[in-house]
């Protein structure tokens, strides 16, 4: 056995020692290294030539002594100690020993705990064991050493005191933490601590000495880790605690330290980037090399900058959105949070760097569940608990000690040239990460501004990715479309819709606001004519589409005094996409909007109309009020703005003022007459509008000026109702109180108790209840309150409504049943309760159908079984997928379908939009499905359906395997009907070669006719796909079938631009022929 320190220098060598006498031994192989680089995980060394190329690896096993053993000498050492010579001697050795030996009995149990899965916390033992012999024999040590061994004994007491530490989730990681932190402070006392007597250990026979200037800075560095580890494994503790005890005393502080912080929500800036993503768009970013690096490897900046236009906050949104799914995969190990710079507010709560440092501390503290961080606890007691704000740096102290809970932390900030001062936010950027290099990773969207380059060049870890026209012309063209297939443009047909792609796609550059707005002007378009116009007008930028917007309006020469204007104010900060907003189309609302004083008042100057009409905010006054610019609503009424002047979305000044919560602008349009009661826009009353929106001091006002408590109509029906959407107790309670009429039926969610129960608002569903509710009223898009409370899984309300006697089997609304939405919810527990207190389980009608139907498509095993048991009817048909199995087979849940079939269910029954269970497998390419229906006597030649057989569904979606197997069970291939006319066709014109062979082996007739393209030669001359055009051709293709929509498969591959395909059909004689005079397309030659 060889003894050597952790600081020894271990030279090992190989040499090849020559027979002759004299001559050198030869070096083969050496490494020279210190003690404690064999104590890591592995223990390896390499061992290299002269040249330093490797030859070798040695690894050293580590022999630890007993720890009971150890623990023994540990005692009996100390105790000898005491009989030092002289006083003071003694008091110092017995001041640091104790303490050690405390700090190893507490790690005893903790290393036992994870003996063999963490060997650093066995190589921390060995350093320990040196330690603690070599303080033996030292007389002296100072205050900073024992209060080093204080944070040790602190961390082991953490790690010692949890009952059962694999349990708890990452703590396994936690734990090899606290072996390498134990090494850490060891390797310190180790060198800190002198060897009384030099030779009498072999052990520490060649320590390396340290400087006293280094030595203050290590001990810190340690005693901060252990504090660190500390309080990351208290938490964790306590979060493993509070998942089956939450911690209801320091809910009200809690309460109180977030109203404290004041962090703006910008989660609306999220959710509303979100509602504008496209499903598939961003994968070119969120699957990249540069967006899975940044997420796997902390202490990177990853900086997504494009112009004006790109899409980079709905690309931001999408990677919070995988953010958040990946942190909940391990929540307590994990943490994130969010914020949108947003210059579009009125307020400035999105504008400043303070609120960034607030909103992300009050985010991190909400993932740490129950618990509050102490560092957050603390800044608030510092500040006399509330009663005054935190200095900038406390924030950022306090941030920096959140960030230590977490193993990686995930901050995405959003539009960082928003920012009013940048700087700010760079400077906190440098610090923060190389404060926290080890856990944190930042992502921030911007354009490339020169202070924002220059902020972010010097940081090691930065990741760019440039948004351009290339990588996300795939993602415009998912957007395109999206819009294309909305109701206002079905009608064009698919060649035209294929030109206006083109168009918009080749102009946009990469810019979705610009192909945004084209689209907006594209979709007004009403024949031929009209489309070619516009499409060859597109303006080339951004710049332009602006002032084409401007130029169309009423009064050019008011608008080029604001363009000249809003040009000035650009050049001196301001954002131009504000200039160019298109929810206001003349130059009097887009100033006043924007809170542009000096523009309105050269525009009305220049004569423009005060109460010019138009735009979404309807007037200028409206504009001045939804913005908040009291200074500007009081030059417009100084200019006879007509204060009750009705129009846009939000009907009056006054309703728009009361949404915003504008209370100063509401009292001053009350002083110049506004009329309260005035009814209409989307709120339909101004007290509506406050009592949505949670502006309790707003409605009070609007009271006290006698407004119609009970005024209906707008997306809300009543203000009772807009206020329970949202959860205003207080001014539920205002509205009763002034005689709100709480059995109001109608707008979206029906009544005001639906609108609570939809939403989960316990408290205000009893408010209503003690104030005479009809629990039984019906209506909105859920039917009833029972049905909504149910639909989204509000156990608690469920029971209330049950409790005052709500009908458990009434029927309306979109699900139809109580027992129907909670089956398609997924909500179990309730649907139990509904089922004992007597739900009918076969009530038929609805979206889905029947409960089971319901259950099945969400794929709920459990609530499906339990229908059955309840009695349920295997058999009822109705909904969108005709029954129970064909809507468990399109969407792939293979135990249910086998529950549906042990149940009886008819394998063949028909209905709905798949017409047969086989067909709704086929479509969705569900193989296993498909062969238990089949080896159940599915009829693999049922026709109907949106694909006409299950073969052509098979077909459609590329599925081979399928295919194959249903004509293996004697699928006839020759069935005409659905979309496509026949599977060949649906094959061709998406491109599957594969199943066009297998469909040609079998005989499918390659010129039969029908379907969208008629032929399936047309269908694959649609799709651009060459080598099934080939194919087909070898088969016997006729090129001249005339089509529907392009007259002939050459009419279909010019119209398409498909050059090669052109040139295939005119090589097999294709000919420009006159219009089909059952087409509606011109000839290749026209």
């Amino acid at each position: 056995m060889i003894q050597f320190a952790p600081h020894s220098v271990v030279e090992l060598g190989l040499y090849r020692q020559s027979s002759i006498p004299g001559w050198k031994k030869h070096t083969i192989a050496e490494c020279s290294a210190r003690g404690g680089d064999f104590l890591q995980t592995g223990g390896e060394q390499e061992l290299v030539d002269n040249s330093g190329k490797p030859c070798l690896v040695v690894k050293i096993d580590i022999s630890i002594q007993s720890l009971s053993e150890f623990m023994k000498s540990v005692n009996e050492d100390v105790a000898k100690l005491t009989k030092v010579k002289g006083l003071d001697a003694a008091q110092k050795a017995t001041t640091l020993i104790p303490k050690i030996g405390a700090a190893l009995e507490k790690i005893v149990p903790v290393i036992d705990k994870f003996a063999g899965t963490h060997p650093i916390m066995n190589a921390a033992w060995t350093v320990l064991s040196s330690a603690i012999k070599m303080a033996q024999s030292q007389k002296k040590e100072d205050d900073n050493v024992r209060d080093l061994v204080d944070s040790l004994c602190e961390m082991a007491g953490a790690a010692g005191s949890c009952p059962d530490l694999k349990k708890i989730e990452g703590t396994t990681d936690v734990a090899e933490e606290i072996g390498k932190a134990s090494l850490e402070v060891a390797i310190v006392v180790h060198d800190y601590v002198k060897p009384s007597i030099w030779g009498q250990a072999s052990f520490f026979a060649r320590t390396a000495k340290h400087s006293l200037s280094d030595m203050s800075s290590r001990i810190a560095k340690s005693q901060k880790r252990c504090k660190g580890l500390t309080e990351k494994l208290d938490r964790r503790v306590a979060i493993e605690t509070n998942a089956t005890m939450k911690n209801v005393q320091s809910s009200d502080k809690k309460r109180d330290i977030h109203a404290w912080m004041k962090a703006p929500d910008t989660s609306p800036n999220y959710n509303a980037a979100r509602k504008k993503h496209q499903p598939g768009t961003g994968s070119w970013f969120l699957d990249g090399s540069q967006f899975s690096k940044w997420k796997e490897h902390p202490g990177s900046v990853l900086w997504l900058y494009g112009g004006p236009g790109s899409g980079k906050t709905v690309l931001c949104s999408s990677a919070i959105h995988n953010v958040q799914a990946f942190c909940e995969m391990k929540p307590l190990a994990r943490g994130y949070a969010y914020f949108f710079f947003d210059g579009t507010r009125a307020q400035s709560d999105t504008l400043n760097y303070d609120n960034l440092t607030r909103s992300i501390i009050t985010q991190l503290s909400d993932r740490c569940g129950d618990a509050m961080p102490s560092a957050l606890v603390e800044m608030y007691s510092k500040c006399d608990s509330g009663n005054r704000q935190p200095l900038e740096a406390q924030l950022e102290n306090t941030l920096s000690r959140i960030l230590d809970i977490f193993d990686n932390t995930y901050i995405v900030i959003d539009s960082l040239d928003e920012c009013v001062k940048k700087a700010d936010v760079l400077d906190w950027i440098q610090s923060i990460t190389s404060e926290n290099a080890g856990r944190l990773h930042i992502m921030l969207t911007s354009r490339p501004e020169p202070e924002i380059i220059r902020g972010l060049q010097s940081l090691p870890g930065i990741r760019k990715i440039a948004i351009e026209g290339q990588v996300t012309a795939g993602d415009i063209g998912a957007y395109l479309d999206a819009r294309l297939k909305v109701r206002e443009m079905a009608h064009w047909d698919a060649h035209d819709k294929q030109k206006i792609k083109k168009t918009v796609s080749d102009g946009s550059d990469g810019m979705f606001r610009w192909a945004e707005l084209q689209m907006n002007d594209i979709i007004k378009c009403r024949n031929s004519t009209q489309l070619d116009r516009q499409l060859k007008a597109l303006p080339k930028d951004l710049d332009a589409t602006y002032a084409k917007i401007f130029k169309e309006s009423n009064e050019p020469d008011a608008l080029k005094t604001l363009l000249q204007a809003v040009q000035t104010l650009v050049s001196n900060g301001a954002d131009v996409n504000k200039a160019g907003s298109e929810s206001a189309t003349r130059p009097l609302l887009i100033a006043c909007w924007e809170g542009h004083l000096e523009i309105v008042n050269v525009l009305l100057e220049k004569g423009a109309d005060v109460d010019v009409n138009g735009g979404q905010y309807g007037t200028a006054l409206q504009a001045a009020s939804v913005g908040g610019h009291l200074k500007i609503a009081k030059l417009l009424l100084e200019n006879r703005a007509d204060v009750n002047k009705v129009g846009g979305t939000y009907g009056s000044a006054l309703q728009i003022a009361s949404a915003g919560g504008h209370l100063e602008i509401a009292k001053l349009l009350l002083e110049k007459g506004a009329d309260v009661k005035i009814a209409g826009g989307v709120y339909s009353s101004a007290l509506q509008a406050a009592s949505k929106e949670g502006h309790l001091e707003i409605a009070k006002l609007l009271l006290e000026n006698r407004a119609d408590v009970n005024i209906t109509g707008g997306d809300y029906g009543s203000a009772l109702q807009a206020a329970s959407v949202e959860g205003h107790l207080e001014i539920v309670k205002l509205l009763l109180e002034n005689g709100a009429d709480v059995k109001f039926a109608g707008g979206y969610n029906g009544s005001p108790l639906q609108a609570a129960s939809s939403f989960d608002h316990l408290e205000i569903a009893k408010l209503l209840l003690e104030n005479g509710a009809d629990v039984n009223i019906a209506g909105g898009k859920f039917g009833s309150a029972l049905q909504t409370a149910s639909l989204f899984g509000h156990l608690e309300i469920v029971k209330v409504l049950l409790e005052n006697r709500a009908d458990v089997n009434s029927t309306g609304g979109e699900y139809r049943t109580a027992l129907q939405a909670a089956s398609v919810g997924g909500n179990l527990e309730i649907a139990k309760l509904l089922l004992e207190n007597g739900a009918d389980v076969n009530i038929a009608g609805g979206i889905y159908g029947s409960a089971l139907q319901a259950a099945s498509v969400g794929g709920h095993l459990e609530i499906a079984k339990l229908l059955l048991e309840n009695g349920a009817d295997v058999s009822i048909a109705g909904g969108i997928y005709g029954s129970a199995l064909q809507a468990a087979s399109v969407f792939g849940h293979l135990e249910i379908v086998k529950v549906l079939l042990e149940n009886r269910a008819d394998v063949n029954s028909t209905g709905g939009e798949y017409r047969t269970a086989l067909q709704a497998a086929s479509v969705g390419g569900n193989l296993e499905i498909a062969k238990l229906l089949l080896e159940n006597g599915a009829d693999v030649n049922i026709a109907g359906g949106i694909y006409g057989s299950a073969l052509q569904a098979a077909s459609v979606g590329g599925h081979l395997e399928i295919a194959k197997l249903l004509l293996e069970n004697g699928a006839d291939v020759s069935i005409a009907g659905g979309i496509y006319g026949s599977a060949l066709q649906a094959a061709s014109v998406f491109g599957h070669l594969e199943i066009v062979k297998v469909l040609l082996e079998n005989r499918a007739d390659v010129n039969s006719t029908g379907g969208e393209y008629r032929t399936a030669l047309q269908a694959a001359s649609v799709g651009g796909n060459l080598e099934i055009a080939k194919l087909l051709l070898e088969n016997g293709a006729d090129v001249h079938i005339a089509g529907r929509y392009y007259g002939s498969a050459l009419q279909a591959a010019s119209g398409r631009g498909h050059l090669e395909i052109v040139k295939l059909l005119e090589e097999h004689n294709a000919t420009i022929r006159i219009r089909d005079s059952g087409s509606d397309n011109l000839t290749s030659l026209q």
